[in-house]
């Protein structure tokens, strides 16, 4: 992988303080570790989506509740203190807010497993999203403010690997060890590792641009300064209502799809779980179609987009829109199709493409905006993002499947529920293909 190093002031973005140049590389060493943080990050975010069915047997819990739990609770402190965090971020040493981060969210997973009640799941949820507000604006900012714009695609989408990644992990370790010893001690073994990590993270990991955040020059525009520019520049906007809506496609597939292939395709799972169980099964499966082609789609959009964008925001928002509308017809087969090893192989291209997109919509951000204001602007646009998606996503396909499940039956209900979300990917697809428009995507 070629170091990385920092590159003068983005050339289409003004800003209030100029950065001071500096010789650090982060190198392939540095963008290795933030990639696990964020692997560690997805990966204590997305177990609880293959222990759901055990939660809800054990918590005698609705699909709704059980949305809430996978998204909205750990939302609401994601989304608030994701500001405060970045501005943080701006000022002071961003190794240390994202170390800070990984200690707290890894704590709370492990607290997951050792509640009992719903309204004790609630709150350590909101723990960890708690914790894991403070890690992206920080990585994003430091990755964008180290790397080249003509390489800053590729680096975030290498960083972004570590989603797939993440819940490929989640769902088979959370699978095998929920099978074996139940799914509390899914979310104590998923938590440890980042506690772990924690002290190398410090260690190892400089900021050297932020070694001087005690003196005025480093201070970064303010928060009022940062909105005024940002509500200079529709194309964030349009941007970051795309990632709304991609957001939500992606956190609503994502919380119920090991749920719907064990109440749907539960008669084949059980011809093909004799040793291991359903739940182990479908966790394996899923995790290496989730992490394996999320990982290629993730590589493969950051070098298409620095391919085709070359640095500009105009090519990388085309790329995500490519994206979503070709993710929308190849995920609907995959819960209309009656045969359990159809809908698993179509779901192999549909989780390559729809992971395509968040690459190139985080370079579009980071290059859109003055380098002190990155972190912030990452934030804010996580906010709205988180908002949508993840609050809202898991949480719409779950009462959605709750009022259809008496006419039709939980497999049922919850498959037509899920046939639903294709048309929000035609959604983002718009609001991407619209930010490509802009004049400030398309500088001259």
């Amino acid at each position: 992988m070629e170091s990385m190093e920092a590159p003068p002031t983005t050339p289409n973005a003004s800003s209030s303080t100029p950065a001071e140049p500096t010789p650090y590389r982060l190198g392939a060493y540095g963008l290795f570790v933030l990639m696990i943080v964020y692997m560690l990050n997805f990966l204590d975010r997305q177990i609880v989506n293959i222990v759901a069915e055990s939660i809800k047997a054990d918590l005698h819990i609705s699909d709704k509740q059980l949305g809430l739990i996978t998204g909205l609770s750990f939302a609401l402190l994601y989304t608030t203190l994701g500001i405060p965090l970045a501005r943080l971020a701006e000022r002071r040493n961003r190794v240390h807010v994202i170390g800070g981060s990984l200690l707290c969210w890894s704590g709370f997973t492990v607290a997951c497993g050792l509640v009992n009640t719903l309204g004790g799941l609630l709150l350590t949820r909101i723990g960890v999203g708690m914790g894991e507000a403070g890690c992206l604006p920080a990585a994003h900012s430091m990755i964008a403010e180290y790397t080249p714009p003509a390489r800053r695609a590729r680096a975030i989408s290498i960083f972004m690997v570590g989603s797939p990644l993440g819940v490929l992990l989640g769902m088979a370790m959370g699978g095998i060890v929920s099978e074996a010893y139940g799914w509390r001690l899914s979310f104590i073994i998923a938590g440890v590792p980042g506690v772990l990590l924690t002290g190398l993270l410090l260690a190892t990991l400089k900021d050297p641009n932020r070694a001087g955040a005690g003196s005025r020059s480093a201070l970064p525009p303010s928060l009022k300064l940062t909105m005024t520019e940002l509500l200079g520049k529709p194309a964030y906007w349009l941007l970051t209502a795309g990632a709304s809506f991609g957001a939500l496609v992606t956190y609503a597939q994502g919380a119920f799809i090991a749920s719907f292939f064990m109440r749907v395709h539960h008669d084949a799972l059980a011809g093909v779980s004799a040793a291991m169980g359903p739940q182990a099964v479908i966790g394996v499966i899923l995790g290496l179609i989730l992490g394996i082609g999320g990982a290629i789609g993730m590589v493969s959009g950051g070098l298409i987009a620095d391919h085709y964008g070359r640095g500009r925001v105009r090519g990388y928002a085309i790329v995500a829109a490519i994206s979503c509308v070709t993710v929308a017809p190849m995920f609907l087969p995959v819960v209309l199709v009656k045969s359990f090893w159809l809908a698993v192989t179509l779901l192999i291209p549909a989780a390559i493409l729809n992971t395509l997109w968040p690459g190139p919509l985080y370079a579009s951000i980071q290059t859109i905006v003055s380098e002190r204001s990155r972190a912030t602007a990452a934030a804010i646009s996580l906010l709205v993002t988180s908002l949508v998606g993840l609050g809202l996503g898991p949480v719409s396909v779950g009462a959605i499947s709750d009022a259809l499940s008496a006419s039709m039956g939980p497999a049922e209900a919850l498959r037509w529920a899920l046939a639903v979300t294709p048309i929000v990917s035609l959604l983002a697809a718009a609001m991407f293909w619209l930010a490509s428009r802009r004049p400030e995507a398309n500088p001259p």
